[in-house]
């Protein structure tokens, strides 16, 4: 099946596909779009699930890894403070330390 084919039957452009593809962008988390994909590609829902949602924590290890490795004394402070926070309030620090960080607007669909 081409990425146009599948684009035209997933209303989705096929240079998106293309980037999903290749990892330069993250994998869709609605069930519905997944449950659609596995269909049209004759797969497995739980395994695309499982997938989609491993390779979307996996570039978002790697993205708050590459934060903390630009500075030292930020990722010291930021651990201390971490040890004290709820989950809520250490996403939302995430959140905004990705976007100080400069790294894209994909930090929203992350966390």
């Amino acid at each position: 099946m081409t990425l146009r084919a599948m684009g035209e039957a997933l209303n989705r452009s096929p240079s998106q596909l293309s980037e999903i593809e290749t990892g330069k962008r993250l994998p869709p988390k609605k069930k519905a779009l997944l449950i659609s994909w596995s269909q049209l590609l004759e797969l497995d829902y739980v395994e695309v699930y499982k997938l989609a949602h491993q390779t979307r924590k996996l570039k978002t290890d790697k993205r708050i890894s590459r934060l903390l490795k630009q500075d030292d004394e930020f990722a010291v402070a930021f651990s201390k403070a971490a040890e004290n926070m709820s989950d809520e309030e250490l996403k939302t620090t995430l959140l905004n330390a990705l976007r100080q960080g400069g790294i894209d607007g994909e930090e929203k669909k992350l966390l």
